[in-house]
């Protein structure tokens, strides 16, 4: 049948056709677009686009279904009604569109992550391409069955924002966290906070999977982490505002130790970082590097060093296990090395860092 003729049988009768016949029609329709479409010009395109648009505002799911799965992977289907089919909510009609139709603009994608559910989102999270205005709404709004699918995509592009809500999202989930590890285009400052803030759990896995990886970024963490989080710190209200609060404290004489255990106890990680480092006359940069590490030795050195007590030093401890504050064993080894190590010979190595960091301009 040409073009003219199956145009006409659709504007012909067709809603006295039964579901079943108003399928066929548009199988024969979108096949016939799909056979001939180079031979097109626009105004027939456009014809078949405004009518086929008109007709699925109206027909049964069924027959929505069958066109949807036919022309979801041709790479010129009609684009406002391709659209228009990734936008309905019976979600038979819309996976299919979701994950496969180059037709779909980005402005689609986003309004269907904002306002369908979690089963159109899933859909979205399988397609070969996803940018990354689309996956901040993915991984925002999805359950985490999007938020792996999206994560594992390889296809899938991440904003820093979508990066930092993934980061976020991976501290207590293990999958997310193993599937983020894993991209080879996460930078690496993410990394970092993924390895540091993640669950001791999520972290052994994390060294399960990738031990060499696991550790570059424990040296990183131990090492350089300190310029990751002095940019992060530049940009964070929550740290200025604790700036704010600690200086106060401090100009008020009331900056004292009981002060600083209430900031950690309470897991105030920005203002315990402040006192400490306001406490210790040690740049914040080595305070949170400190605190970040791996092993405790350099927050057993600090407290030495100023005459904290140990109930105080555990207490900062704490900081690096969101939720938790490691192993049993790994505290009473804190406990027996602060106990060994003498406040003098901890002067002496905190009076070193302090001589290197202001050499180094810091």
């Amino acid at each position: 049948m040409t073009a003219p003729g199956i145009i006409d049988e659709l504007e012909d009768r067709f809603f006295e056709k039964s579901v079943g016949q108003q399928a066929d029609v548009l199988r024969r329709v979108a096949d016939l677009l799909v056979a001939g479409q180079a031979d097109y010009g626009d105004a027939q395109l456009a014809v078949f686009d405004d009518v086929l648009l008109r007709l699925t505002r109206q027909i049964e799911t069924v027959a929505r279904v069958a066109l949807a799965e036919r022309l979801a992977i041709h790479p010129n289907a009609p684009p406002r009604l391709m659209n228009h089919l990734a936008l309905d909510g019976e979600i038979d009609v819309a996976r299919p569109v979701l994950a496969y139709s180059p037709a779909l603009t980005e402005a689609t994608l986003v309004d269907v992550a904002r306002h369908r559910g979690q089963e159109h989102m899933l859909a979205i999270s399988a397609r070969a391409a996803i940018p990354e205005g689309v996956t901040d709404v993915l991984v925002e709004r999805g359950d985490g069955r999007v938020a792996l699918n999206t994560v594992r995509n390889p296809g899938a592009r991440f904003s820093p924002h979508g990066l930092d809500t993934l980061t976020e999202r991976s501290r207590a989930d293990e999958a997310l966290a193993i599937g983020f590890f894993e991209r080879d285009d996460v930078p690496r400052q993410h990394l970092v906070k993924l390895y540091v803030n993640a669950t001791a759990l999520v972290r052994e896995r994390l060294e399960t999977v990738d031990r060499r990886r696991a550790d570059e970024i424990r040296k990183i963490v131990d090492e350089v982490a300190g310029d990751m989080q002095t940019l992060s710190r530049a940009a964070s209200q929550n740290y200025r505002a604790a700036l704010s609060r600690v200086h106060s404290l401090k100009q008020a004489g009331a900056l004292t130790e009981d002060r600083l255990a209430e900031f950690a106890a309470s897991r105030r990680f920005e203002e315990t970082v402040v006192a400490l480092s306001l406490i210790a006359d040690l740049p914040v940069q080595v305070i949170e590097r400190a605190v970040a590490a791996s092993h405790p030795d350099m927050v057993l050195l600090i407290a030495r060093a100023v005459g904290l007590a140990w109930p105080t030093t555990r207490l900062i401890m704490r900081l690096k296990f969101p939720g938790g504050e490691g192993s049993r064993q790994d505290i009473e080894d804190a406990q027996a090395n602060f106990n060994k190590l003498r406040a003098e010979t901890a002067r002496k190595a905190i009076n070193f860092y302090r001589l290197r960091e202001k050499s180094a301009g810091r």
